[in-house]
C-alpha cells in the first residue's frame, strides 16, 4: 500500500511541477516538454523496478526541474519551494 501511494504521490507531484510553467506574454519562455518526457521516463522505470537507484534518480531529476521551473514567471515562489522541499525530503531507502 505505501510503494503504491508513493508512487502516485509521485505522479502528481510531477505532473503539477511540470504542467504547471505556462507560456505567458509576460512571462519568461518557459516549455518544460522535453523535461516532462523525461521526468515521465524516470518514473516509468521506477514504477517498472522500483529500487533505491530508481528512486533517486526520479528525486534528483525532480529537484533539477523544480530549479528550472521556478525561472517561470506568474507562478508562486513558495509553491515551487514546497515541491523543492517534497523531493529534498524523500526517502528513497524503503526501496530494494
Amino acid at each position: 500500500m505505501r510503494k503504491s501511494t508513493t508512487i502516485l504521490f509521485m505522479f502528481l507531484l510531477g505532473i503539477m511541477t511540470f504542467v504547471s510553467c505556462k507560456k505567458d506574454e509576460k512571462s519568461n519562455e518557459c516549455d518544460l516538454t522535453a523535461e516532462t518526457e523525461m521526468y515521465q521516463k524516470k518514473l516509468n522505470a521506477f514504477i517498472e523496478n522500483s529500487t533505491v537507484a530508481n528512486c533517486n534518480a526520479l528525486r534528483q531529476y525532480g529537484l533539477e526541474v523544480t530549479k528550472k521551473a521556478e525561472k517561470c514567471t506568474g507562478h508562486s515562489k513558495d509553491a515551487f519551494l514546497k515541491v523543492y522541499e517534497i523531493y529534498e525530503e524523500m526517502d528513497c531507502s524503503p526501496f530494494k
